[in-house]
């Protein structure tokens, strides 16, 4: 699909993008329910329909209006003894046994109980590819065919990430919770089998009181590599771009405006990164041409150059081109409101270790509250450190995050993840980068009741 052209300063341009060619993973399964029924039990159409092929009979699978700003599947228990699970399938069938593969979605715990997340082969469960367990205790584990991992912790009362990215020919994984690395190049240890199930379910314990919530679950083929990104880019960087529903009836899509002041036409690529992703291996391109002088506007750009929907964050690769982008909604009283923002830059980011950037206008309260997203813009691995402040500084809450490369990763309602909190005003955020090559921005939005919000780029402490 071509986007839609809109005016660009004070004239139209009828002209069209020449080549929009997608470079990108293949879906084979996408599933985030916002055209389902709410409050009805979720049907078994498979991939095609965004739907499981199965749901046990020891859970119930419902979808409901919250806690995500956008429809989401509860998944509750219904026996109390055996375990049970609601199986996601892949498009076509299909078993994925070589190749990379990109497993992602985001859970929502209203409170410690048991529950698991597994990777499994089509058709069965004899493959134990991986087998994450979140328990009573408020401790995660991961489990493949040959080891057990460590025990980490997970969080109830918001959104809580997970990504998984196999690589299938070394037999390997790399494991995501919550934005952090929790495992490398760890070996599943299995043989014989591929990948063909995603499935979501409630533990065996003696109680019918667990549930959770999943939403934005996705499957991807990894169709590039490392190399077809390159790396340590040196491209402008929007840092959130959207096509998702918001609260309420709000829903956000983003406008890009890319003009060509040189005197020479500009072929260039485009990178759409969805949010969560490890950047180097699970992207979009997409490529446009702009003759000298020339201006575009692209309306909802997440769908209409790259054919996706979600948030992300989304790079124009040439230096020369001027970028900004507006993300917007409708307003109640007619026309939109929304983000503008401009490319990250030089001096918002952190290009060595102890490198810090500062922020102020931190706030939470009735109809009002701050969000911050991370990206890293160099296409290498890092791990940054995010502190929360009050007015005299003093230290509330502090908080690391594992970010892959070219990621991004936005913390909603950073005052409640980071201290708890129900009000604040006046706050501060530091983000500090504790290790990894990688090369970290941050920005922070305040988003209120006003139809007012406001983008507010974190800049290096010198």
């Amino acid at each position: 699909m071509l986007p839609k052209i809109l005016s660009c300063g004070a004239s139209f341009l009828v002209v069209v993008i020449a080549s929009v060619a997608l470079a990108s993973a293949q879906v084979v399964l996408e599933a985030d329910f916002n055209d389902k029924t709410l409050d009805a039990a979720i049907g078994v159409g498979g991939a095609a329909l965004g739907e499981p092929i199965h749901v046990d009979s020891a859970v119930i699978a419902t979808v409901r209006s919250g806690p995500f700003a956008s429809p989401s599947l509860e998944i509750s228990d219904n026996n109390d003894y055996y375990s049970g699970s609601v199986r996601f399938e892949f498009l076509d069938q299909q078993e994925i046994s070589s190749g990379s593969l990109t497993l992602s979605a985001e859970l929502w715990f209203p409170a410690f109980e048991n529950f698991y997340v597994s990777v499994r082969e089509r058709g069965t469960s004899a493959c134990n590819m991986l087998s994450l367990g979140f328990y009573e205790a408020g401790t995660a584990q991961a489990r493949d065919g040959d080891s057990i991992g460590g025990h980490t912790s997970y969080s109830t009362g918001r959104a809580y990430p997970i990504q998984v990215h196999f690589d299938l020919d070394a037999g390997t994984y790399d494991l995501f919770l919550d934005g952090s690395l929790i495992a490398s190049d760890e070996a599943h240890g299995e043989s014989g089998c591929g990948i063909g199930a995603f499935l979501f379910g409630t533990g065996h314990d003696g109680d019918l009181d667990g549930r959770f919530f999943v939403d934005n679950i996705r499957v991807a083929i990894g169709g590039n590599s490392v190399q077809e990104r390159p790396l340590h880019a040196t491209g402008q960087v929007i840092a959130q771009v959207a096509h998702v529903r918001g609260f309420g009836s709000s829903y956000w899509t983003s406008q890009l405006t890319v003009g060509n002041p040189s005197a020479s036409e500009i072929l260039t690529d485009l990178y759409y990164t969805p949010r969560g992703a490890n950047g180097a291996t699970d992207f979009q391109r997409a490529q446009m041409t702009l003759a000298a002088g020339e201006c575009r506007n692209i309306e909802d750009v997440v769908v209409t150059t790259f054919a996706s929907a979600g948030a992300g964050s989304l790079e124009v690769v040439s230096p020369v081109l001027v970028v900004s982008s507006r993300t917007m909604t409708s307003a109640s009283g007619g026309g939109a409101y929304g983000h503008g923002m401009v490319p990250i830059g030089a001096d918002q980011v952190m290009k060595q270790v102890h490198a810090e950037v500062h922020g102020v206008g931190v706030i939470k309260g009735e109809g009002a509250r701050s969000n911050l997203a991370l990206n890293e813009v160099w296409g290498e691995s890092a791990r940054v450190e995010v502190t929360l402040m009050n007015r005299l500084g003093e230290i509330l809450g502090q908080r690391e995050y594992d970010l892959a490369p070219y990621s991004n990763h936005q913390i909603n309602d950073l005052v409640y993840e980071l201290a708890q909190l129900s009000s604040l005003n006046e706050g501060q955020v530091r983000v500090k980068l504790l290790n990894g090559p990688g090369r970290i921005a941050a920005t922070l939005f305040v988003v209120d009741a006003s139809d007012d919000p406001s983008t507010v780029p974190l800049y290096l402490i010198q």
